[in-house]
């Protein structure tokens, strides 16, 4: 069995859809007030918002910067334990 839709079933699907020509009955709101309702539906819940990909934006960029910091850290505490493990050991006047 072949996945998805065979040839002919695609081909008889094609003409009802064209004899049923849904895009005839297709409706929108035809008031003013359904108009300006459903152009807000993109801004339901407000997260395509330039304010909320501003901020978005604006956290990335901080975890990048944190990202770079934290690694530039590591880097110079394994430098330093580096210097410290080829220093000879001291003692410093102990008995």
């Amino acid at each position: 069995m072949t996945k998805g839709w065979s040839e002919e079933r695609r081909a008889r699907q094609a003409a009802l859809i064209r004899e049923w020509k849904p895009w005839e009955k297709s409706t929108g709101p035809k008031s003013k007030a359904g108009k300006a309702k459903t152009a807000k539906n993109a801004m339901k819940h407000g997260g395509r918002s330039r304010r909320l990909i501003a901020e978005r934006r604006y956290i990335g960029r901080l975890l990048q910067r944190s990202k770079r910091v934290s690694n530039e850290l590591y880097e110079l505490g394994m430098r330093l334990r580096r210097e410290n493990e080829a220093k000879p050991p001291t003692h410093h006047g102990r008995a």
